[in-house]
């Protein structure tokens, strides 16, 4: 099975960590990443999007791919404690420069970071 497009290194990572399928962190992440963290973790997955969100979910997930008016609401909804996402999309960038977000891994295609409040978790 190819999952060369997938996230599998930063998932390994995180698991490491206790960071990931666990009920006491929220991630968000690319939609098709959801799919991912289903198909590794089953059930505890705890993906935040996947191929069958809600409205709701979906119109946040479209304002943070784009950084679309209101973006910083829907992240606040989602109340994240870690980002895994797309290394190109603008929302890592804006999230790494901010003092809420710590960049606990990058990789040539994904950034991993993390919320100040976990930040020992992830290191």
């Amino acid at each position: 099975m190819d999952l060369s497009r997938y996230p599998v290194q930063e998932v390994d990572w995180l698991e490491d960590r206790n960071l990931v399928a666990v009920e006491d962190v929220r991630i968000v992440h690319n939609d098709w990443v959801g799919n991912y963290l289903e198909f590794r973790f089953g059930e505890e997955a705890n993906a935040w999007v996947d191929d069958r969100p809600s409205s709701r979910t979906m119109i946040d997930y479209v304002r943070l791919r784009g950084l679309a008016h209101g973006w910083e609401d829907a992240l606040r909804r989602a109340d994240p404690d870690v980002v895994l996402w797309q290394a190109e999309d603008p929302l890592t960038e804006e999230l790494a420069g901010s003092r809420e977000w710590d960049v606990a891994l990058r990789t040539e295609r994904f950034v991993v970071l993390c919320n100040v409040r976990i930040a020992e978790r992830c290191r």
